[in-house]
């Protein structure tokens, strides 16, 4: 919507559902490896076939750069981030010691190499033909920009969904606790709580959502937390408000990534490759809320058939299997390999 409307006034808000995203990135791997501590082969291959297959098969069909969708590789390197720092000397997961401590590492891992002047550069470089974005729009020559940008924007707010992940069986036992109380103390609690909360987040408002974009981009990786936090608190404030949900909502979350993906070029029209979104697809010239509807209809069958898809060519192909799983992963590279330079020699000939 923020693309297809061009509403850059809510800017602010969309790095917030952004950083969100990234938060449920936190919040799902972690409970996962966690509870099930099953950190094997498939696994691993099952996490970067879903993120990362349709994004490959776009970025080769169309000629963009990986970073044209760049929530695919942000959500990649957050997973692999919390895939080693849960799975290596996994035993300490299961001690308090030991998951704090790696929670440290982690936040210490990232600060150096985010908030450390060079260390950014050492790390990332090498991977540049992968996380390069040649931008037509400008004249840049600094093609790792995009990337350095996208990936400080929510570089802690992952840690922030693994640690209430971790802290979610206190939290529920807070909640029922308070529930339990007199009616005079359950009141008095949840109305101290409820006040305190809502003072803050006045004042983030005021002070810090309210800000222009390069001011608030300037913060947002320290405080994207708050508002995230805060919905948590008054989604579950009540038991009712706990047992609601939006089914429509909750069916849209499972497809998200294929209509982040698709919208590029389902619902939005780029033109050129690398080119950011800013034309709408016009099928129905002349009758814009039809053409609105019809599209967006297309577009959320065609990422619903994309969801289904690759889960399942995943199936078919990632099995429980060592020597069957790494046969079908080389003859899915020599595939890819093969196609590729096809492509490359038709694009030279013609």
């Amino acid at each position: 919507m923020y693309h297809y409307f061009n509403t850059n006034e809510i800017y602010n808000g969309i790095r917030i559902f952004i950083a969100a995203y990234v938060w449920m990135t936190g919040f799902g791997n972690f409970s996962y490896y966690y509870v099930k501590n099953n950190f094997s082969f498939m696994r691993f291959c099952q996490m970067m076939w879903r993120l990362n297959f349709l994004v490959l098969v776009a970025c080769a069909v169309l000629s963009n750069d990986y970073m044209c969708y760049y929530i695919c590789p942000l959500h990649t390197l957050w997973t692999l981030f919390i895939y080693v720092g849960l799975g290596v000397k996994k035993n300490m997961n299961s001690t308090k010691l030991g998951i704090t401590i790696k929670f440290i590492l982690l936040f210490a891992s990232v600060y150096i190499i985010w908030d450390i002047e060079g260390v950014w550069d050492i790390v990332f470089t090498p991977f540049r033909y992968l996380l390069r974005y040649r931008n037509p729009h400008t004249y840049e020559t600094n093609d790792m920009g995009e990337w350095h940008f996208r990936s400080a924007l929510d570089r802690y707010v992952w840690i922030f969904g693994m640690f209430c992940a971790y802290n979610f069986p206190n939290f529920e036992r807070f909640i029922y606790w308070v529930e339990n109380q007199s009616v005079t103390k359950h009141i008095a609690i949840k109305g101290l709580l409820f006040t305190i909360v809502t003072v803050g987040f006045y004042f983030y408002v005021q002070g810090i959502y309210l800000l222009p974009k390069v001011e608030y981009n300037a913060l947002h990786p320290f405080t994207s937390f708050i508002p995230i936090f805060i919905y948590i608190f008054y989604r579950n404030f009540t038991p009712r408000l706990r047992a609601q949900h939006n089914a429509l909502f909750c069916w849209l979350g499972k497809i998200t990534l294929e209509t982040y993906i698709l919208q590029y070029s389902v619902w939005l029209h780029t033109g050129h490759p690398n080119y950011q979104p800013k034309q709408i697809l016009n099928v129905f010239k002349g009758y814009p809320l039809m053409n609105f509807a019809i599209l967006s209809l297309g577009y959320i069958f065609l990422s619903y058939r994309a969801f289904h898809l690759t889960g399942d060519l995943r199936d078919a192909l990632i099995v429980n299997d060592t020597n069957k799983l790494a046969w079908n992963l080389a003859k899915v590279l020599v595939s890819c390999l093969l196609l590729y330079v096809v492509g490359w020699s038709v694009r030279r000939v013609f």
